[in-house]
C-alpha cells in the first residue's frame, strides 16, 4: 500500500493506494497490521477480487454469471448512503467489488454489494466516530449559515422559518425547503443531506442518465479513438484494445510532460493531476501578494514556527489548512 495522507496516530483512517491494481481507499494502520500478521492483502479490491473469482470456480455450473447493471450498483449504493464511483472488475458479477465514496465521511473503500447494504461504519455508532476522528479543544457549533458552503445558495428563505436559518448547524437532520438554482424546483430535504451532496430531485435523474449513456458509450469506444487520450497514452498496451471506461490505472503523460497513472475515463474527464495542482497552487500564490493577510496563518500560530526545522517550506506560503505536519 502506498500511503496518500500524513500518518497521524494508528487508529486514524489513511488514504492509500493498492501497488497492485491502484485502488485508493482508506485503511486503519491497525488494520493493515492485523492483514500482514495473518499473511493477508490489506487492498479489499485485490481480496474481494480473488475470493469471488475462487468462490464461482467453487461452485461451478452452479455460479452466478448474470453480470450486475452499473445503474443498479450505482442505485443500491446510494440507498445505503453512498457515492458509487466505479465497478472493480469488468463484468461485474455479484460477489465482485465496487468502489464507493460515504456521504457523510468521505471514507473511501472497495466492497461487495452485500457489505454496501450495511451502510457505513460512520453511521452505525455516529457518536463514537465523531469522538474518534474530533481534534482536542472546546466544543464549536459549526453553524449552516456560517459555513460558505456552495449549498447555501439552494436555501429557500421564502419557505424557511428564520429561526432554523440562524440555529441550523451543517449537521442538522431537520427538514428544511430548498430550491434548484437551475431549474427553479423546491422541495423538502434534510440539512445534513444537502451538505453532504446537494442534489436536485429533477436536474439529478437527468444528469445520472447522461452520465450513463456517456460511460455507455466509452465501454464501447477504444482509447484510440479519442485523440485526447491517443496524444497522452504511454502506456506498454495497445490502445486499440483498451476501452475509455476500462477502470485498470494506465500510464499517461500529459502535454506538459507529467507523468500519472489514471483510469482513461478519470484522465479525459478530469486531465493531469500534476497540471491541476500547479495551477491551484500558481492560483494561491497570486491571491496571496494580492492580499496577504487573508491567506495567511494568524499572528499567534505563525509566532510558533520553528525557524530552522521545516526545510524548504516558507512561512509566508503556508496556508491554514495545510495538513503536512511541521515543527
Amino acid at each position: 500500500m502506498e500511503p496518500l495522507e500524513p500518518f497521524t496516530k494508528p487508529k486514524a483512517w489513511r488514504l492509500t493506494r493498492c501497488l497492485a491494481c491502484g485502488c485508493e481507499a482508506h485503511y486503519r494502520f491497525e488494520y493493515t497490521l492485523e492483514k500482514n500478521a495473518y499473511g493477508e492483502v490489506t487492498c479489499r479490491a485485490c481480496y474481494w477480487r480473488q475470493w469471488a473469482q475462487e468462490a464461482r470456480q467453487a461452485m461451478g455450473a452452479y455460479a452466478d454469471l448474470n453480470p450486475v447493471p452499473q445503474a443498479e450498483a450505482r442505485e443500491h449504493a446510494e440507498k445505503n448512503g453512498y457515492d458509487y464511483l466505479s465497478a472493480l472488475t469488468a463484468p461485474s458479477f455479484s460477489d465482485d467489488p465496487h468502489h464507493v465514496r460515504c456521504r457523510y465521511c468521505g471514507r473511501l473503500s472497495a466492497a461487495r454489494l452485500g457489505d454496501i447494504g450495511f451502510g457505513c461504519q460512520c453511521q452505525v455508532n455516529p457518536r463514537r466516530e465523531r469522538q474518534m476522528t474530533k481534534p482536542a479543544g472546546p466544543k464549536r457549533r459549526d453553524l449552516f449559515k456560517d459555513s460558505e458552503l456552495p449549498v447555501l445558495d439552494w436555501w429557500d428563505h421564502e419557505h424557511n422559518d428564520a429561526a432554523i436559518w440562524e440555529t441550523a448547524t451543517v449537521k442538522a437532520r431537520r427538514e428544511a425547503a430548498w430550491r434548484c438554482p437551475g431549474c427553479g424546483l423546491r422541495f423538502r430535504k434534510r440539512i445534513l443531506d444537502m451538505v453532504n451532496m446537494r442534489e436536485c430531485p429533477e436536474c439529478e435523474p437527468k444528469r445520472r442518465a447522461e452520465w450513463e449513456a456517456e460511460h455507455a458509450r466509452y465501454q464501447r469506444t477504444p482509447v484510440a479513438d479519442v485523440p485526447e487520450l491517443l496524444a497522452a497514452w504511454d502506456d506498454e498496451t495497445d490502445p486499440r484494445t483498451v476501452m475509455v471506461a476500462d477502470y485498470r490505472h494506465r500510464r499517461l503523460c500529459c502535454p506538459r510532460g507529467h507523468h500519472c497513472r489514471q483510469s482513461p475515463l478519470t484522465y479525459l474527464r478530469n486531465g493531469c493531476p500534476s497540471c491541476r495542482g500547479q495551477d491551484t497552487r500558481v492560483t494561491r500564490l497570486e491571491a496571496i501578494e494580492a492580499d496577504p493577510e487573508a491567506f495567511g496563518l494568524n499572528a499567534e500560530i505563525a509566532a510558533q514556527w520553528h525557524p530552522t526545522k521545516n526545510g524548504k517550506t516558507q512561512l509566508s506560503k503556508v496556508s491554514p489548512g495545510l495538513r503536512k505536519l511541521v515543527w
